[in-house]
């Protein structure tokens, strides 16, 4: 497996690097039966202030992939957000929320083609639901939903949100039923990555939520990867970087 990951780029700027360190690698021989190609994927939350973008150059990414008889295994965005930050308080946490879970709602092949795209759908498109081949992952995980959210976070006052919501025209407009709008905002704390997860602030997972990936992850690989996912729990950082353990802990058994 070779790690072409470019930390800080939004969709666009990651569909360029697949194709310019990827596709057009001389080194790669895409068209030798002999190798099987997979591109792992996880990103998009740089541009995740346009999701509909984000989804135009993801899908785009992917159909790329799959016309060069490359497979697709993407990892849907993980929980972030904190209570702490001015771009999650009150109703613009529940925007952030949203824009991002239709990102994932993409990736999981949840979401209807022209609702995901939307401004970027094309005239003769604009009814289409179903996406074209190639465009969705063959194996899609949702990190999302799942070990990584702070489920048990401490819910915000419906009262409070219910009451800005009511008097913003703009926001009555964007969320007309504000019954329900304003429990979803209260409960946006529960969809943030669990702090004892985080690293440096609280859009990146620590070790320990690295390791929930890999655990939610493994599982649903193809098998002719070859993984063992039993290591994944025996694995732990040392002073001398990632090591596998034995069985008591005691002693390092091999250096991955």
């Amino acid at each position: 497996m070779k790690n072409r990951a470019k930390t800080g780029y939004g969709a666009p700027k990651l569909k360029l690097r697949f194709r310019r360190q990827f596709l057009k690698n001389r080194l790669v021989k895409l068209q030798d039966d002999r190798f099987e190609y997979w591109l792992l994927f996880q990103g998009g939350l740089n541009s995740i202030y346009s999701p509909e973008m984000t989804i135009k150059f993801t899908s785009e990414m992917f159909a790329l992939a799959h016309q060069q008889n490359v497979k697709v295994v993407a990892l849907s965005l993980t929980p972030w957000g904190s209570n702490s930050s001015k771009k999650w308080r009150g109703l613009s946490g529940l925007d952030r929320h949203d824009k991002t879970r239709k990102v994932v709602r993409f990736v999981m092949g949840e979401l209807p083609r022209n609702e995901g795209l939307g401004s970027y759908v094309t005239p003769k498109d604009k009814d289409r639901s179903e996406w074209y081949p190639g465009e969705l992952a063959d194996i899609s995980i949702n990190l999302f939903d799942g070990p990584l959210r702070h489920k048990e976070a401490t819910v915000r006052s419906r009262e409070g949100l219910w009451k800005r919501l009511s008097r913003s025209k703009r926001w009555r407009k964007k969320y007309p039923d504000l019954e329900a709008t304003a429990t979803r905002a209260s409960e946006i704390p529960r969809w943030f990555l669990r702090p004892e997860l985080q690293a440096f602030d609280h859009i990146h997972p620590g070790t320990e939520g690295h390791r929930i990936i890999a655990q939610q992850t493994c599982p649903k690989l193809p098998e002719s990867w070859g993984c063992d996912c039993s290591i994944i729990d025996k694995l732990q950082w040392t002073a001398k970087g990632l090591q596998l353990l034995d069985n008591d802990q005691s002693g390092a058994l091999s250096r991955q």
